[in-house]
């Protein structure tokens, strides 16, 4: 009907959002053109093959040589500033600073306290509702009555347009501002901040108890739940009290010692202390902090019998690692390692005895990984990003640092650090190390490198590189770091796995992994390589797959340590679940079908 391309979208998601804008800005059409050679058909490199060329059709050319329009944006959104009575941002320089900070530029908001008190008309408007009406004018920072429009009936003078205001959205940990926000939304005409807390006639403390008494939000007082439950809460330990002294009451240290545990379950949930919520903090009669006794929480007597037991296994290289690097943290100068160590040379097995050996003696060992996967196979290990804070957009970052205050829990905890293993650190982008390098050195007062701690860094370049654009995988590589020059390195090159069951064919398969991740393959002259069948078998369709990793399966499906021994990898769960179905359908009884929901975890293993 309209002959024209048309959609409709439905932003009810960010997905839509992110879809619109990039309809609407995606560029010129383009043309993908290649240039191929006949005897090399086989090849494919995408860099040298595909050039992306600019094509301009004639109806285009027409369009843009007129000026016409090539895309309009309907209505205009007008932004909005939300702050604190005098927490306006505001810029300067030393030689306006004074005047600035005197009479500081008014905004939006604080303009609209103005208007509200001059213009009768503005009175009856909400925040958001300013934009109809009125135009914004940037260079005398005030608003101004719309020019055209259509007539606002009884209101000589005032036109309205189709203009929508929205205020800037604000996180709940900011409360006040957030409850400003929410009056901006419901109070019309305000004149001025103390007028959005005005109740009854009665001008209120805070914006927060504005909203409680306008019912806009409900009353979740924490000091008031914790008086109306304490006894509750401390049940537990008034019974074990009780059991020494039967005449024992209830007391302030028992209620102390119930705050003192329910702080140490906020802190680790949330990282922050009771006071954040509007809670007295309990009183503590020791300096050490929740996080910092959870790393020194170890039982020394197992940590060292495990010790007695797995260091004498240790083979040359590993142990002459192992007295190295505890060394250098008994010489506490601090210092940079990283471990070179391709799979099945022992890395985890050293690493955790590292970290026991410090441990044993009531230090703090910390232990984390690039991914969760990894993260569990160290002793109290967790990932990088949950212990370090570091930022989530590293790679656009100039000097990123990590994400906790000077005077936190998790300050004290990398203070108190002797050793910090960083497992798979070749997944992470080189400013994540640059990150922990400069906090360190910051909170430490040391600008030596990592601030005097001892970091060993674990992984395998032949692997998993960081992942992003592929244009940039060298240059986030931590080798292109300025601290690599400072890392002292240490390699694995004996597999363990195959030394231990002696077997000469996994040493031949494992040392040609390992050629093939150094280049040291011999490839043919399109880049290829020739595996040995002995390494490798083609099938030709999922069936045979199955048939060959899984013969016979209705003889030995009753068989665990049978179906222990193989496994079916591919690159999607889509095809894992196909694979699956077709692997399940040959198995004989009747499907069992289990459900999840889900849940908050446990104390062990939320940080993950």
């Amino acid at each position: 009907m309209f002959n024209a391309h048309i959609n409709v979208e439905a932003c009810s998601s960010v997905r839509a959002i992110k879809y619109i804008c990039k309809y609407i800005n995606k560029g010129s059409d383009q043309a993908i053109f290649n240039f191929k050679n006949a005897e090399l058909e086989n090849t494919i490199d995408e860099v040298n093959i595909y050039q992306s060329g600019r094509y301009v059709s004639s109806n285009e050319s027409v369009w843009r040589l007129l000026g016409f329009p090539l895309h309009e944006r309907h209505p205009t959104v007008t932004h909005l500033a939300v702050h604190l009575e005098n927490g306006e941002r505001v810029y300067f320089n030393e030689s306006n600073f004074r005047d600035i900070v005197s009479t500081p530029p008014k905004t939006t908001l604080t303009a609209f306290f103005e208007l509200c008190r001059k213009d009768d008309f503005a009175k009856s408007l909400l925040y958001v509702e300013v934009p109809r009406y009125y135009t914004w004018n940037t260079s005398t920072r005030k608003w101004k009555r719309r020019i055209q429009g259509t007539p606002v009936q009884n209101w000589p003078g005032v036109k309205s347009g189709d203009a929508l205001g929205r205020i800037y959205t604000v996180h709940t940990s900011n409360m006040e501002c957030f409850c400003l926000r929410m009056l901006l939304h419901h109070v019309r005409g305000p004149t001025s901040f103390g007028d959005l807390k005005r109740h009854n006639h009665q001008e209120l403390s805070t914006f927060r108890e504005a909203c409680e008494k306008k019912g806009l939000i409900e009353n979740d007082n924490h000091q008031q739940m914790w008086e109306k439950f304490k006894n509750d809460m401390a049940d537990d330990i008034f019974h074990r009290l009780q059991k020494r002294d039967k005449n024992i009451e209830y007391n302030d240290v028992i209620y102390n010692e119930a705050l003192s545990k329910v702080e140490d379950q906020v802190i680790t949930i949330t990282g922050k202390n009771l006071s954040s919520f509007g809670l007295n903090r309990s009183s503590r009669t020791d300096e050490v902090s929740n996080e910092l006794m959870q790393e020194m929480d170890y039982n020394t007597e197992l940590l060292q019998q495990r010790l007695n037991e797995l260091v004498s296994r240790l083979n040359p290289k590993q142990k002459t690692i192992f007295d190295n690097v505890l060394k250098q943290v008994e010489s506490g100068e601090g210092g940079l390692f990283f471990l070179d160590a391709p799979g099945g040379t022992g890395k985890t097995f050293l690493l955790n005895l590292l970290l026991a050996q410090i441990r044993k003696d009531k230090k703090v060992a910390i232990a984390v990984a690039s991914s969760g996967i990894a993260a569990t196979l160290l002793d109290g290990g967790r990932t990088a990003h949950s212990v370090l804070k570091l930022p989530l957009n590293l790679a656009h970052e100039g000097t990123p640092i990590c994400n906790f205050p000077k005077n936190s829990e998790r300050c004290r905890m990398l203070q108190h650090c002797k050793l910090l293993v960083w497992d798979e650190c070749t997944m992470s982008h080189k400013r994540a190390v640059e990150a922990l390098n400069r906090t360190m050195q910051d909170i430490n007062n040391n600008q030596s490198i990592m601030g005097g701690m001892v970091v060993l860094m674990a992984g395998d370049f032949r692997q998993i590189l960081p992942a992003i654009t592929p244009a940039d995988e060298i240059n986030a590589c931590l080798k292109a770091s300025p601290l690599w020059e400072h890392v002292k390195k240490f390699n694995l090159t004996t597999n363990m796995r195959v030394q231990l069951f002696n077997d000469t064919e996994s040493g031949q398969y494992a040392a040609t992994l390992l050629k093939i991740g150094e280049g040291r393959f011999k490839t043919d002259p399109n880049g290829m390589i020739t595996l040995n069948e002995r390494f490798c078998k083609i099938a030709h369709s999922t069936e045979e797959l199955i048939n060959k990793v899984y013969p016979e399966v209705q003889v030995n499906m009753g068989n665990r340590e049978w179906l222990c021994e193989r496994a079916i990898l591919a690159p999607t769960n889509e095809i894992v679940a196909q694979i699956n179905e077709k692997n399940m359908s040959q198995m004989k009884g009747n499907i069992t079908e289990y459900l999840s929901v889900d849940t908050i975890m446990d104390n062990e293993h939320h940080i993950l």
